[in-house]
């Protein structure tokens, strides 16, 4: 199956926007990237031993991500905008400064955020998750900074810097972060699966062994509607069936009591995991072989591995027996 950071692109944008209304949407601001400060000085020919020495630095190098999730579930990642800054200055001699700033999104293209002298002047860069962009994934920082001194002058370089006569351009950055495809509840991961205990009311996760989490997409959404909700297109008598009002967040507190429970994942025989835990409202055992009783347990079944810590939830439905 395609990684996580590829779920969404398996529904169209029209289907999304039908899941997902664009207008419940909600940002979570991510923790910034920040960068080291760092310091240049020049050598300019015949100094005068009284003259100042000339220095160059840069600080509060950062970049920040604001991603946009979609209220209703699977809380899909909707868009994700990006600023950054970085204070440059230098003393003694006259320098001419330039600054630019860019982020790296998952496919490998860069894209400018903040550009200018000094202080750069923030343009910022909206990747929105539709279409043919996809903005879940791995990002990564890129700052620039071109120092251009009067001729004769040289720079030292190293660190990170390059020098070219009179000019000297350092560069630095890294790794921003994963943005997951769907928006993550707040958890901890339990030590060991009898571990259910909330820590300062903060549920911990019963994760598979493979130790990802295994997310809620819309691929998933479909899947379980198709199959296993009363009324469903693939839906028949040999299936456990959710109830036809049941809504997408109804769905998610489901998902979400399946995470908490202390039931233990089994490998099953299509290579998938799954667990079997108590919940009970949510839908009918199978009419063929369990009568169509209110069902009291519900089964999850997730992908083995995903990408970057986050795996796909294949199915889940009302247990019979």
């Amino acid at each position: 199956m395609a990684l996580l950071a590829a779920i969404l692109m398996t529904a169209s944008p029209s289907q999304a926007a039908a899941q997902i209304p664009a207008q419940a949407a909600a940002a979570q601001q991510l923790t910034t990237f920040a960068a080291q400060d760092g310091e240049v000085g020049l050598v300019t020919p015949k100094r005068s031993a009284a003259a100042a020495p000339t220095t160059c630095n840069w600080t509060g190098a950062s970049v920040k991500g604001s991603p946009t999730y979609a209220v209703e579930a699977p809380r899909a990642l909707t868009a994700l905008a990006w600023t950054g800054t970085v204070n440059a200055s230098c003393t003694g001699e006259p320098v001419s400064i330039s600054t630019r700033i860019e982020v790296t999104d998952p496919q490998g293209i860069p894209h400018p955020i903040a550009s200018g002298a000094s202080v750069p002047v923030n343009s910022g860069y909206v990747c929105s998750h539709q279409g043919s962009s996809n903005c879940a994934g791995s990002w990564t920082a890129k700052f620039t900074l071109t120092f251009s001194a009067k001729p004769g002058s040289k720079w030292p370089g190293g660190g990170g810097c390059t020098p070219s006569g009179a000019i000297q351009t350092c560069t630095f950055g890294g790794p921003v972060g994963n943005i997951p495809a769907a928006k993550v509840p707040e958890h901890t991961v339990c030590k060991n699966s009898a571990n259910v205990a909330l820590l300062a009311d903060v549920p911990c996760y019963n994760l598979p062994p493979s130790g990802d989490t295994p997310l809620m997409s819309l691929r998933s959404i479909k899947s379980i509607r198709d199959f296993h909700f009363e009324g469903g297109a693939q839906a028949d008598a040999t299936k456990g069936l959710f109830y036809s009002h049941l809504t997408n967040n109804d769905l998610q507190k489901v998902w979400e009591a399946g995470m908490t429970s202390s039931g233990s994942w089994k490998l099953n025989s299509t290579g998938y995991y799954e667990k079997t835990f108590t919940y009970t409202g949510a839908g009918i055992q199978s009419p063929r072989y369990g009568g169509g009783a209110p069902a009291t347990k519900v089964t999850i079944v997730a992908e083995q591995y995903g990408a970057a810590g986050y795996s796909e939830v294949v199915t889940m439905y009302p247990a019979t027996g």
